[in-house]
């Protein structure tokens, strides 16, 4: 049977050194000459040691488990493995090669998975596996990379606005609709960062997402690390189904933004023109502040808080301002009866005169 060509008749008029890909395609349709291997094929340094049975033990330079994935390459269908150390497999693809608009898009590579079994097997569509020996300490080992090269639009993105662009990695839920059928319930997570079924602290990673510095062009004065639609949430979880903490952003209005800023020893939060708290720290503290919130019935607690046996809790007011509470009531004349003590802004003690 065989296969046939996408290219229009421009297509073979531009390119007639190309040949035909599909029979039915083209005009006139060009010849076309179809490979077929049914059986297993090697490449590079696979090819004088690749096993020709399943039970034969490690070849080439993965000699065993020991030393790779030695697995991969038994059960490989096609098998490349570069002599000099180089690219075992490329796969390269250029838009223009194409048709007009509506033909298949690039794909450099592509691998697909269709898990259609209910022995409940694994499966992956793409895999990584890198192995850094000791002898490699000083050099670094990456399990994927992408390098994007933007040469258009320089075009930004937002949850409700993704647009044109260079996305690195775009991982989409659900699939295409249009073979297989559709998803009938969300997918899982779009990404889990995991150890790989080993427990202790060799096996983990020193940390799961790593912004390098300057990786992040600076929009209104800052980098946007991670950008999220309203109503979503950063959940942290303390067992199995147990939610323990949330940070929830829920403001939905322009021009309602608020947002918590960190400085040198000083921590803001601010509305979208002014500072509404800061925090500061200062040097050698130990004293602070508590809030404490309260039951029905009880007041609301501002406690002065830390190691020394007696603080003082001050509210200073900037420059002719007072500090402002209660209602005042006029009434007649009244018998002294006790007092209460507090500072001036200065920390002279006064006496607050209590009439009952």
């Amino acid at each position: 049977m065989e296969y046939f060509s996408v290219y229009s008749t421009v297509n073979v008029i531009n390119h007639p050194n190309k040949g035909g890909f599909w029979s039915d395609y083209g005009s006139p349709p060009l010849p076309v000459a179809v490979q077929r291997l049914r059986d297993r094929a090697f490449f590079g340094a696979a090819a004088p040691s690749a096993p020709l049975r399943y039970g034969d033990p490690g070849y080439g330079w993965w000699v065993s488990h020991l030393a790779g994935a030695n697995w991969a390459a038994t059960n490989a269908t096609v098998l490349s493995m570069a002599d000099v150390g180089g690219v075992a497999v490329v796969g390269a693809s250029r838009a223009s090669d194409g048709e007009a608009v509506g033909s298949a898009a690039p794909i450099g590579v592509g691998g697909f998975l269709i898990n259609d079994t209910a022995a409940a097997h694994a499966g992956w569509a793409l895999y990584s596996d890198v192995q850094h020996q000791p002898v490699g300490a000083d050099a670094a080992s990456y399990g994927l990379e992408i390098a994007a090269k933007n040469k258009g639009n320089n075009s930004g993105s937002d949850p409700y606005g993704l647009g044109t662009g260079v996305y690195g990695i775009w991982v989409a839920g659900g699939g295409d609709n249009t073979y297989g059928g559709a998803a009938t319930n969300p997918a899982t997570a779009a990404m889990v960062i995991l150890t790989n079924g080993q427990s202790g602290l060799t096996n983990g990673w020193n940390a799961g997402i790593v912004f390098q510095n300057g990786a992040l062009t600076p929009i209104a004065g800052a980098g946007e690390a991670i950008v999220m639609p309203a109503n979503t949430r950063i959940s942290w979880y303390s067992a199995a189904g147990v939610r323990s903490t949330m940070i929830t952003s829920a403001v939905v209005t322009s021009g309602a933004q608020v947002s918590l800023q960190f400085y040198d020893n000083l921590i803001v939060l601010s509305g979208i023109n002014v500072g509404m708290l800061r925090l500061n720290n200062v040097a050698n503290a130990a004293n602070h502040l508590q809030i404490m919130n309260s039951a029905t019935g009880s007041p609301i607690l501002l406690n002065a808080f830390g190691t020394d046996t007696d603080i003082d809790l001050a509210l200073n007011p900037k420059g002719a301002g007072n500090v402002r509470f209660g209602t005042n009531v006029i009434k007649a004349a009244e018998a002294f009866a006790s007092y209460i003590v507090i500072k001036d802004s200065g920390g002279t003690p006064r006496k607050v005169m209590v009439c009952a």
